[in-house]
């Protein structure tokens, strides 16, 4: 099952492979989103205020205050990226927000690709990168099809074959 890669091609310099997740929205984008989310929410609240249901005015705040929290975490979650160097003799797998918060190193000739489906239904496969006892997950944000794309990129790379299980 263990696959052993024959390294009869030597990089002339190390590929990398950055996977991060889609941010549609920029934060700048966001706050100019909340912003006018706000000013319309206060406004139809300040229309029933003006009718005496002043009660409303604290309850769009909380709508506001909730949404601009949603909103940055997603955006904070967003800056996770992953980061994957093919050197000619090491792989090198790096993951966390602003800098690496945990690094792999394998060797490259002992490398073994993994794409793993799931066994219940909707649930993302897995591609693992495994060598001589270690391994992790790589393309954890990515959609199926964007994780096969990702394990044939890294095989031409690699010049190694899938393990698909």
């Amino acid at each position: 099952m263990n696959t052993v890669a024959d390294i009869d091609h030597e990089l002339e310099v190390p590929t990398q492979f950055i996977v991060q997740h889609n941010q549609s929205l920029s934060w700048r984008g966001n706050k100019i989103f909340i912003i006018n989310v706000g000013i319309l929410s206060f406004s139809i609240a300040g229309v029933f205020a003006l009718h005496g249901l002043w009660l409303i005015l604290p309850f769009v705040g909380l709508e506001i205050l909730i949404l601009s929290v949603a909103l940055y975490t997603c955006c904070l979650r967003n800056r996770y990226k992953e980061v994957i160097t093919v050197g000619n003799e090491k792989l090198i797998v790096e993951k966390g927000l602003q800098q690496p918060n945990e690094t792999w190193e394998f060797d490259r000739a002992w490398v073994n690709l993994e794409l793993r489906d799931s066994k219940l239904l909707g649930h993302p496969s897995k591609l693992l990168v495994r060598s001589k006892g270690s391994q992790t997950e790589i393309g954890e944000c990515l959609t199926d099809e964007e994780r096969e794309s990702l394990a044939r990129s890294l095989m031409r790379t690699l010049h190694i074959t899938l393990n698909k299980s």
